[in-house]
């Protein structure tokens, strides 16, 4: 079954891709502005996501809802112990990024944008929430070991300051 969805997901995506290619040529420059570079922050900007004018936001929804129960199937194979073993969920979760980010620039949308933050932010609510109780918090070291760190070092530098000199005083 699973196979049979990730073959329907790739044949959407390419049929997509395939509508896609009657776009004009005066607006080729717009779709090859899709993507944000690290350094930019343009795409922050409310005005950035409307210039996009190819981009269908429920349609975009549709296909990654698509997604997310293809990826839900994958998840279910797993036992839900070993949801928060990065070894067992790594493979699904970054087949489930790419495509995602294939479909979106597929669509002439930017990525990351609002739509996929709030699926992966629903993604991450559903599997991983328990995750963040498994991780090791760290105590504070005692105020004796921490004082007596701090004070040897800050007592030791005069003191070897001092020998120094007298080295070479005594070189003199």
């Amino acid at each position: 079954m699973n196979r049979v969805v990730c073959f329907l997901l790739y044949l959407l995506v390419f049929w997509d891709v395939m509508l896609q290619t009657s776009v004009s040529r005066g607006d080729e420059a717009l779709l090859h502005t899709n993507f944000s570079m690290d350094n930019e922050e343009s795409f922050e900007d409310p005005e950035h996501y409307s210039s996009l004018v190819y981009c269908n936001r429920s349609y975009l929804m549709v296909l990654y809802s698509g997604l997310l129960d293809y990826f839900h199937e994958n998840m279910m194979e797993l036992k839900e112990e070993s949801w928060c073993d990065w070894d067992q969920v790594i493979r699904p979760y970054v087949y489930f990024t790419e495509i995602m980010v294939e479909l979106t620039f597929n669509r002439d949308c930017v990525y990351p944008n609002p739509t996929a933050e709030e699926v992966l932010l629903q993604i991450h609510r559903h599997y991983f929430q328990q995750c963040l109780t498994q991780e090791q918090h760290f105590t504070d070291a005692p105020r004796e070991v921490v004082l007596t760190l701090m004070l040897v070092p800050i007592f030791l530098v005069p003191i070897f300051v001092f020998l120094v000199v007298w080295n070479n005083k005594k070189q003199d």
